[in-house]
């Protein structure tokens, strides 16, 4: 015995001058051992060329192992006419290069509802020979034309007005709507709203439906739940004649998703720390989707509007302007930054008597989370206590010298509170920047105890700040002592 390789050679030597029998000479062997198949491989391209389908053309390799006369697997692939095409022949597979004995090709045929074809799936299978195989070449070409069964289609729809597939949420308390299809006459559809983001419940809305001669159709009364139900997410799906250019991309069908209002809210509130001052309008509070990102034409903002006036009747106003940073906490909150929104325009406005400041702003919402916000304002931090409201300012007419030097003229004051009425005449000369305090009436029946400052400009006109109301006085420029008339 020699071993040759996978092989193993026997050779038998007969005597010198003996004769051949002429029969078979039987030599018994006796064999012990172990014995497995050679593995062998098969390696090969397959040439894809398509048109109007998936996938376009290209080339594939394949590689595959197995035992002698093994059958194994070496290549499966979906070939899929693009929407609104078929294939008029049948794609095939040829061995261009290789034993097609080895191979056996197994296909699967996807016809739509005018019996066209719309796909192939290939098996292709390979038998092992007692040898590896290298260099096979396999060609399928798949030409798809485009498709003449369907000649009617559903055009266009609408919920409720509405023609997008990301339909505006459903309120938190449920609502009720319109599914309407517009499109070619005897076109057939069927449609059914879906709970639970379409897998729970179905509620079958039409099936195998005929579009109306006139081109239009209608189902009212389309029921949502309330969001207590637990049910939402929900879905419409419409199947049937659907004209490939309104189904969702990579679909022959239409899904619209609908999202649903649920008690996460943003809440903006105001209250005063020390307890001196009143709080109306607060809290200002709005009811958001969760995990949800706002859409153009989305309701995604609210406007805080908070009144504040002085527990014990005193005038009030402000010392500073409130900010994003004036809540508690910061807007917006950084222990949630997964919920996108942001405060805009914020105001602090003094009142025109002095016994209130209005404090607003609006909040825009970008995005959320399934978590509530809230957010206080302690008006502490920018309200002022002006103390008891005083009888009300008297303004002076006023003019300005070439030197800048401020003079009363001799012309009568005048009497905002009074509505006019003249009082003590006032001659008294001032200098820049000073503080004029106000004079009794004529008959010394109150004293206006609020300061009036005078502010130069460098024009022609002065003007005067009269703190007591917020207001400011504009008064004539003056050439000289005794010319102003009072405003």
């Amino acid at each position: 015995f020699q071993q040759s390789g996978s092989l193993v050679f026997l050779d038998v030597n007969f005597l010198a001058g003996t004769i051949m029998p002429g029969n078979d000479v039987e030599v018994p062997l006796c064999l012990s051992g172990f014995a497995r198949f050679a593995p062998y491989s098969v390696e090969g391209i397959v040439n894809l060329g398509t048109q109007n389908a998936i996938p376009v053309s290209q080339q594939y390799t394949y590689s595959q192992t197995g035992d002698f006369t093994q059958t194994k697997l070496v290549w499966n692939q979906t070939i899929q006419a693009n929407a609104g095409f078929y294939f008029y022949q049948a794609p095939i597979a040829a061995i261009n290069t290789g034993d097609p004995s080895a191979y056996s090709i197994i296909t699967t045929e996807t016809l739509n509802q005018y019996n066209e074809l719309i796909a192939v799936t290939y098996d292709i299978n390979y038998t092992f020979p007692a040898n590896s195989v290298t260099g096979d070449i396999i060609n399928i070409q798949a030409l798809a034309i485009p498709s003449v069964g369907n000649t009617t289609y559903i055009n266009a729809f609408n919920v409720s007005g509405i023609g997008n597939f990301n339909q505006p949420p459903i309120p938190n308390a449920g609502d009720t709507r319109v599914l309407n299809l517009f499109g070619d006459p005897t076109a057939t559809f069927s449609a059914s709203l879906f709970y639970q983001d379409g897998t729970g419940t179905e509620i079958v809305i039409a099936t195998n439906e005929v579009m109306p001669s006139n081109g239009q159709y209608s189902s009212p009364n389309i029921i949502f739940p309330p969001s207590t139900d637990g049910e939402s997410p929900y879905k419409i799906i419409i199947t049937g004649d659907i004209n490939p250019a309104i189904a969702n991309p990579g679909s022959s069908d239409i899904t619209l998703s609908f999202a649903q209002t649920e008690e996460v809210t943003f809440t903006i509130s105001a209250f005063s720390s020390s307890g001196n001052y009143n709080v109306s309008g607060s809290p200002d509070t709005f009811i958001a989707v969760p995990n949800y990102t706002y859409q153009p034409g989305d309701q995604n903002s609210f406007e805080y509007q908070f009144m504040i006036t002085a527990a014990n009747g005193n005038n009030v106003s402000k010392f500073a302007d409130h900010t994003a940073s004036s809540f508690n906490p910061v807007i917006p909150d950084p222990a949630n930054p997964g919920t996108l929104y942001s405060l805009s325009n914020p105001q602090t406005i003094n009142g025109q008597l002095g016994d209130s400041v209005k404090a607003k702003g609006t909040i825009t919402i970008q995005a959320t989370q399934d978590v509530s916000i809230a957010h206080t304002l302690d008006v502490d931090t920018f309200i002022q206590d002006d103390g008891p409201p005083g009888p009300g300012a008297w303004i002076a007419a006023l003019c300005v010298d070439p030197a800048d030097t401020i003079l009363l003229s001799t012309t009568q004051a005048y009497s905002i509170a009074s509505g006019g009425t003249t009082v003590a005449t006032m001659t008294k000369s001032y200098a820049q920047g000073d503080v004029v305090w106000a004079v009794n009436g004529p008959n010394d029946e109150r004293e206006c105890r609020e300061l009036i400052t005078i502010d130069l400009q460098a024009t022609a006109t002065n003007y005067l700040d009269e703190r007591a109301n917020g207001n400011t006085g504009k008064y004539s420029d003056c050439s000289g002592p005794n010319m102003c008339v009072a405003p």
